[in-house]
Order: C-alpha cells, then structure tokens, then sequence
C-alpha cells in the first residue's frame, strides 16, 4: 500500500509541470494550481439558467517547482449565466454563456485573492469516470491577483499567467452530487451540492482530464502528509 501511495504522488508531481520551468528560486511562481479541496457549494437553478458557488474549507497551492502551501481558510464565489440544455444519451451537461468568479485563500500571513470572468462559454456535464459528479470547465480571464505570503518564506510572488493575453487560466469543478438524488436534465432538474473541489490552473493548456484530477488530489495530499511530517 505505501508503494502504490508513493507512484500516485509522484503520477501527481509528474503531470503537474507546466510549459515554464520556473519555480519558487526567485520572485516568480510559474505553472501555479491552486485547489480548494473540500467545502465549496454549488447549485443550479433551472427556472433562471444560473449555477452558482459559495463558501469553503480548506484548500492548497502546488506550483511547478513542487512547492506545496496549504490554506486552512478558502472562499469561493461563482456564477454562471445562461444555461443552455446540450443533455445527451441520459448525460445532463450545459453550456453557461458568461460569468465571473473569484477566490480567496488564507492561512495566517499567507493570503492569496484571485478573480476574474470566463473566456467564451462554462461548460458542465455528468462525469464519465466517477458516478454521480458534475464536471464544470471553463477557460477564464484571470482580472486581478494578489499574493501576500508576509513570514511563511517565499517573499513577494509575481504569478505568470500562460496564454496569448498573458491572464488566461483554466477553472475546473468537481460537483458531487448527494446521494439518490436525481438530476437528468438543465431543462427542468436543479441540484444542490456541498461537496465541490474547485481547481484554478495557471497554465490553461495543461488542464488535465478529470481521471488525471484524481491521481493529482491524491498526491498533493500525500505531499502535505509527507510535508507535515
């Protein structure tokens, strides 16, 4: 069982890299995932065509120099207009045409804030691998973000965003849905959820499919396990 932990985390670290090379050396952070992990809700009303996010728990930041921060405070906000129905062969999904969302991570003097809009459309559909989830993804423009890690060690941190623009980034969620619900269609169904993981990658071109999210949420927990330690 340890084996196979450690070639999950290092499947994780591994597919983590991004484009840059650059790391936490200098006054750069390049490639930057930041995650809520737990306590995010979601929703989607079907009279008015919004999904909405609120709140969180926890969360943790992972850059491409396999630097790892956790927050022990996370708020998230979203809203996604414009439900467009696109359901399929039983599989609800939606496109969203416009919205905006914004991120707040904090655990003492460390403190990271991230907003911005989507880029074109918010798309979400029932997940292929794992029963019962949504999978939402858009690529987003990143408006503004402000990092202050004040004594945790890192100093003052310039975030390069990839992308023509220079402040595109992909925004992923993973909406579990509670159990024995049921939600079929955007047309005349709604959900409720209060188990959202909310990702923000730095490199929109390196967005990974929902099965590599998987291996990427183990090792990064194994790594603050290990870090802790």
């Amino acid at each position: 069982m340890r084996k196979f932990k450690v070639i999950l985390a290092l499947l994780a670290v591994g597919m983590m890299v991004s484009v840059s090379n650059a790391g936490i050396g200098g006054d750069v952070i390049d490639g930057v995932q930041l995650i809520s992990t737990s306590g995010v809700s979601a929703s989607y009303d079907n009279a008015t065509g919004i999904t909405s996010w609120s709140q969180g728990a926890s969360g943790w930041l992972m850059t491409n120099g396999y630097q790892a921060a956790a927050f022990t405070s996370v708020s998230i906000t979203g809203t996604f207009y414009g439900a467009v129905d696109t359901t399929s062969d039983g599989h609800p999904s939606a496109i969203f045409n416009s919205g905006t969302w914004s991120m707040h991570l904090e655990n003492g003097s460390l403190n990271v804030d991230v907003a911005g809009h989507t880029l074109g459309n918010y798309v979400e559909t029932e997940g292929k691998l794992q029963e019962g989830h949504i999978d939402g993804r858009a690529i987003v423009i990143v408006d503004s973000a402000t990092f202050s890690f004040g004594d945790y060690g890192w100093g003052e941190v310039q975030l390069h965003w990839e992308g023509d623009t220079g402040n595109q980034a992909g925004l992923i969620a993973d909406i579990a849905l509670p159990q024995g619900s049921t939600f079929s269609n955007y047309a005349t169904d709604s959900y409720e959820s209060t188990n959202t993981t909310i990702s923000l990658w730095a490199d929109e071109g390196t967005v990974p499919e929902p099965a590599t999210l998987i291996l990427l949420g183990l090792g990064g927990l194994l790594l603050r396990k290990r870090k802790k330690a």
